[in-house]
């Protein structure tokens, strides 16, 4: 993926997660605060992230090409 050189991108921390970090991570990172942002839930990540935690005991006892291609089936199921 290209971007152009114009644009700025930059991170920010869910709202979701933003009480887990200390407060000098917070005010730079929340989303709240973040210009162009907008009000937003936020989220959105976090809810795909749930319908994986069922597979993470059985995933996590796996080798790299069964983990593999478990997780890129869920994934594939969850975007279709």
């Amino acid at each position: 993926m290209k971007i152009c050189p114009e644009i700025d991108i930059s991170w920010g921390i869910p709202k979701c997660h933003c009480p887990a970090y200390k407060i000098e991570c917070q005010l730079p990172h929340s989303m709240n605060l973040k210009p162009g942002v907008s009000h937003t839930d936020s989220k959105g990540i976090e809810l795909n992230w749930a319908a994986f935690n069922p597979i993470a005991n059985s995933a996590k006892e796996m080798g790299l090409g069964p983990w593999h291609n478990t997780l890129n089936d869920h994934f594939g199921l969850l975007n279709w």
